[in-house]
């Protein structure tokens, strides 16, 4: 993302993902949930009840390329009620 955003007036925002993120969702309302330094995988959850993503984010290798005891480093959950307008976001 960084080489992508090079040169453009966001290129500050986009090289501290947390900054880029509360950048976004400070200037977007509808936006719940961002995590623009993640590694991880999301799977969703379509029911008659609503819809539901949960987002796995994964701990980074370690420096000798190994993988980290215990990869799963948090969960997040998004919730959309059927019938309903709110997201509901969990951290799990």
């Amino acid at each position: 993302m960084k080489a992508a955003w090079s040169g453009t007036p966001l290129a500050m925002l986009a090289a501290a993902p947390a900054r880029l993120d509360a950048f976004l969702m400070a200037n977007n309302p509808d936006l719940h949930h961002a995590d623009h330094d993640a590694q991880g995988y999301a799977s969703a959850t379509v029911t008659p009840e609503g819809f539901s993503v949960g987002f796995n984010k994964v701990k980074p290798l370690n420096p000798d390329g190994s993988a980290p005891a215990g990869a799963l480093l948090y969960r997040t959950r998004l919730t959309a009620p059927r019938g309903a307008v709110e997201v509901r976001v969990e951290r799990l």
